[in-house]
């Protein structure tokens, strides 16, 4: 059975970049915004993510809703609530990114 779960786009793509996502983990080695989005403006964000053992590098384009269908794995696979908007850090965008790129939490 699904649930539909519905989240403003603008307010999840915000609290994911504007918690500095990047500073956290040196595994994040290139972000671009692309078509005109930015930290607080949603669109779509190719991200690098390469790993400190094997130099093996994975990137991917996401979007807002990229982020929405991460968010449930990326909550059970850590030990805060990635469902309370108003407390995210860099650890909490981390594991919604890491999850949209690697689908799962892999790092830190």
């Amino acid at each position: 059975m699904k649930i539909e779960i519905e989240i403003d786009q603008y307010q999840l793509w915000r609290d994911v970049f504007g918690s500095s996502p990047f500073s956290f983990g040196t595994w994040w080695t290139d972000a671009e915004y692309l078509d005109g989005s930015d930290w607080e403006n949603p669109g779509r964000i190719s991200l690098t993510c390469t790993d400190e053992v094997t130099g093996e590098e994975t990137t991917k384009i996401i979007s807002a809703e990229d982020l929405a269908r991460a968010l449930p794995t990326a909550n059970d696979l850590v030990s805060i609530d990635l469902w309370d908007f108003d407390n995210y850090d860099s650890i909490a965008s981390d594991a919604i990114l890491q999850v949209a790129v690697l689908g799962e939490v892999i790092y830190g």
